[in-house]
């Protein structure tokens, strides 16, 4: 038997995150295939890890009889919906029941259609805490302006800003500002904007270059003092390395959250900003009891690969 692990040809490293939550139960890799091209490869049989968001396209679906595939911590895109309740698919997930789903609104559309599924959680609630100390920073990454703006200005003074955007996209800092940030704030952001963010936000669309950045960003989150950020593959790693950390996202009850929020410290931008100031950052603590769910996970995938 050979190992196989997925790569993108998006630009969101957060699926390279996934990646490297994937490939630490790997004795080798052998290959890697696209997430979007399963269908398509003809080789060796291959373990897999089908874990993260699926799929830009889902007309490759179901992936090919030459992978023998471990399904955990998977999220079907709900515009991608229709083609993985297809007969098709939905016969392909019989066959490799049961589905770890990562959010509980998966697990329940695939058991609403006779499959066995459970919640798995997200697997990169499983990577694995390198340091004995941390770096003394706070990192805050990819934050909307009206929560950055809520920050206290000391607080931001011993921050630094990171973004999971590439370069080619990330806006400027007048666009970056606008609307939310008084001049009071925008004395301490132009600064801490003008030289984290230009030392962090990453500029490759490169498998191999990808993973880098990828694993340099949860090396920075391992060792945080405190991580502030928008992202749940920033979050959730944080959870992993027992790292503080503050959740702040629009809409808690997004069915990619679903069972995931309540180990979280989460707030909506509007809930943050009243709360802002009674905050004590350098004390925070994680709700806890992720580690039951991470264990199930670490067996499952031992497992799959033991056997």
């Amino acid at each position: 038997m050979e190992y196989a692990l997925l790569e993108y040809a998006t630009e969101n490293i957060g699926d390279e995150i996934q990646s490297i939550a994937a490939k630490q139960y790997l004795p080798r890799v052998d290959r890697r295939i696209k997430r979007d091209y399963l269908s398509e490869y003809h080789g060796p049989k291959s373990k897999i890890i089908l874990n993260g968001w699926f799929s830009h396209i889902p007309e490759n679906w179901p992936p090919s009889p030459d992978l023998t595939p471990l399904f955990v911590s998977f999220h079907i895109n709900d515009n991608s919906l229709d083609h993985y309740t297809s007969e098709n698919s939905l016969n392909y997930f019989n066959r490799h029941a049961p589905i770890g789903c990562r959010d509980l609104r998966t697990a329940k559309i695939l058991r609403g259609y006779g499959v066995n599924s459970y919640f798995s959680g997200c697997l990169t609630l499983t990577l694995s805490n390198s340091y004995n100390k941390t770096n003394g920073k706070i990192y805050i990454v990819d934050l909307d302006n009206r929560s950055l703006a809520a920050i206290p200005s000391d607080i931001l003074q011993n921050s630094e800003l990171l973004s999971h955007e590439p370069k080619a996209t990330k806006p400027a800092l007048e666009t970056f500002a606008a609307g939310y940030l008084p001049s009071n704030i925008l004395e301490f952001i132009n600064p801490i904007y003008k030289k984290t963010v230009k030392k962090y936000v990453h500029s490759s669309s490169i498998t191999d270059t990808k993973m880098r950045i990828a694993q340099k960003y949860l090396n920075y989150y391992n060792r945080a003092n405190l991580v502030i950020t928008s992202r749940l593959h920033v979050a959730l790693p944080c959870l992993a390395f027992e790292t503080p950390v503050i959740f702040i996202h629009n809409d808690l009850a997004d069915p990619r959250f679903g069972g995931l929020v309540k180990y979280l410290n989460a707030y909506t931008p509007n809930i943050f900003e009243q709360m802002s100031d009674d905050i004590d950052y350098y004390n925070i603590t994680n709700p806890g009891g992720v580690a039951k769910l991470s264990g199930q996970l670490k067996s499952t995938c031992q497992e799959f690969i033991d056997q």
